[in-house]
């Protein structure tokens, strides 16, 4: 009697993929359920041994989020694990740091695909007490010091640490997310990666890395001889001085530029935080402070007179509030205040005792001789008395808020030449009109552009603006 195993290997083998190998990714049945065996694989040891190397190298395991990732890693031996090339998930849910520990297992991991949502990862990390803004941002809108945020969400320290996968790609959803009512900001967030964000040229490129192999006592004793034999001198250092002054320059402007703006504050660099903590004590790695790109300041009087001026007067300067903006002006010299041309100030005000917070900042401003740009970003549509209802402002000057006044006085001739105005809020209705093509009050969306392009035009002293153009 013919037995299956009298057939020759390649024959098994073709056998084993017409049944094993699937042409779409391998799901798990529910939610958190792992994923059941094929039969075939249990009706025979030998059978078992030949077919799950094609089983799990060949298939694509697609994973609904973190939890589902974590489940299945965890139920499986190591014979199967180390045969896994593909495998997708959503990363979303508990178990970050422990799924990512696991996946170290997968030592012949080729191809890596990550659903992700950047602008939630961002929103998560922007905590008021840190100084930043909680709002929605369109990915075009979020500064590359606001993007850098993602590296403190729960898990990165851990994903960061896979290296030598061929393909690691961030995307969309893979599958639609269910949520709870007390954890749903997520939802209202473009989903994916920001189109040149650190997801994609930091995280990415650092899990594509090649694995280091230590060398071997054998090998180390042969390079130290071969080093010894050809006798070669260690490379000349140069002065950086000796530079052209060109040259200089752009070495300074690679370090200081920022081409979407900078937040000048006292806070760590993200660096040195870990992610995913948020305990005081627990949350800086251990060891010294790194250092930021502004320690190249300290280096000498010549570097440090030829570059503060680039690091001022090139850079957007980002404020979230008032007060930042009034240390900031109070603690600078004069010989620096006068580099700035830009800067962007996150609107807040309280009226206290008949007069407006924001008009002990505002009047600083003219102390910057230099000062050509000034962009105000309003959170609220409200905080201009931009209305939803049918009940529309008749005329500018019901558009008039707390510091009005004062802006309009800081228009000079050979001073600040332009005052913009935006609305955070407006500008993501906008995306998200644009981005899910749901049904909007586009007339309302329209009315309040005009109404802010004829504030904006009236405050930089044009006396025709009026919401009847």
């Amino acid at each position: 009697m013919t037995n299956f195993f009298d057939l020759l290997e390649p024959v098994r083998f073709k056998i084993y993929r017409l049944h094993l190998c699937r042409s779409k990714p391998i799901e798990p049945d529910g939610t958190w359920v792992n994923i059941p065996l094929p039969k075939l694989l249990l009706t025979d040891q030998r059978i078992s041994e030949e077919a799950k190397p094609i089983y799990f190298a060949e298939n694509h395991f697609r994973l609904p989020g973190l939890r589902g990732l974590y489940t299945f890693l965890r139920s499986l031996k190591p014979a199967e694990a180390r045969h896994i090339r593909q495998i997708s998930f959503d990363y979303h849910g508990p178990y970050a740091t422990e799924a990512f520990t696991l996946l170290k297992k997968l030592q012949s991991l080729e191809k890596l695909t990550i659903g992700v949502s950047e602008t939630y990862f961002v929103r998560d990390k922007c905590h008021i007490q840190d100084g930043y803004r909680t709002c929605c941002m369109r990915p075009c809108d979020i500064p590359l010091h606001l993007n850098m945020l993602v590296l403190r969400h729960t898990g990165m320290d851990a994903l960061r640490q896979l290296w030598g996968i061929n393909s690691v790609k961030f995307t969309v959803w893979l599958k639609p997310q269910e949520t709870h009512s007390w954890d749903i900001s997520w939802k209202y967030q473009p989903s994916g990666p920001i189109p040149g964000g650190v997801l994609q040229t930091v995280v990415a490129k650092e899990m594509m890395r090649p694995k280091v192999v230590s060398p071997t006592t054998a090998e180390m004793k042969t390079q130290s001889m071969t080093e010894v034999a050809q006798c070669r001198e260690p490379p000349k250092g140069f002065r950086f001085l000796d530079l052209p002054a060109e040259i200089r320059n752009r070495i300074y402007d690679l370090v200081f530029v920022f081409h979407d703006g900078v937040n000048p504050s006292k806070r760590d660099p993200i660096t040195h935080y870990r992610s995913g903590v948020h305990h005081k004590s627990q949350k800086f790695r251990s060891g010294p402070t790194p250092f930021s790109s502004l320690a190249l300041l300290q280096v000498c009087r010549q570097i440090h007179d030829e570059a503060h001026g680039i690091l001022y007067a090139k850079n957007n300067l980002i404020f979230y509030y008032p007060t930042h903006l009034h240390f900031f002006l109070c603690a600078l010299s004069e010989s620096r205040l006068n580099y700035i041309r830009e800067i962007t100030l996150w609107y807040d005000n309280k009226a206290e005792g008949g007069m407006d917070t924001i008009d002990l900042t505002l009047p600083l401003l003219r102390s910057l001789k230099s000062l050509k740009k000034l962009h105000i970003v309003f959170e609220k549509s409200h905080q201009i008395r931009l209305r939803y209802s049918t009940d529309w402002p008749k005329r500018v000057a019901d558009l008039k808020f707390g510091g009005h006044d004062t802006l309009r006085k800081l228009i000079q001739p050979g001073g600040l030449e332009t005052i913009t105005l935006r609305i955070q809020e407006l500008d993501w209705e906008i995306y998200e009109s644009q981005r899910t093509k749901l049904p909007i009050a586009v007339g309302d969306l329209k009315r309040k552009l005009h109404m802010l392009k004829v504030l904006e035009r009236e405050i930089n002293g044009d006396m025709d603006a009026e919401l009847s153009d």
